[in-house]
């Protein structure tokens, strides 16, 4: 069995942002929707990869109006197994920054 790909998972969270937030202006009325579509269609596609690992997927999603945004994790895992893959996904009037962690099970 091999670990999980960084690639792979960002590649998943690319198209999903696109999918999800590709199309809209932001709205914060509209943001909890967005952002739990996001997150459920990152899961179902990291789900159906059928690997033997539990996951946990964040998302903020924040107006782009020049305001700065910065965000840390910390983690005990194994290096061998384990990982994370993040990606920052942005359109006219929103910033999106997803993260992915990946624990073998």
């Amino acid at each position: 069995m091999s670990k999980i790909q960084v690639p792979a998972v960002v590649d998943i969270i690319h198209k999903a942002s696109e999918a999800v937030l590709g199309p809209v202006t932001y709205d914060h009325r509209e943001v909890t929707e967005w952002n739990s579509q996001l997150c459920e269609a990152i899961l179902k596609e990291l789900v159906e990869m059928n690997q033997p690992y539990k996951f946990c997927v964040n998302c903020v999603i924040v107006q782009k109006c020049g305001g700065g945004l910065n965000a840390s994790s910390a983690v005990h895992w194994s290096g061998e197994t384990d990982g994370s893959a993040s990606y920052c996904y942005e359109n006219n009037s929103l910033q999106c920054v997803t993260s992915v962690y990946f624990l073998l099970a």
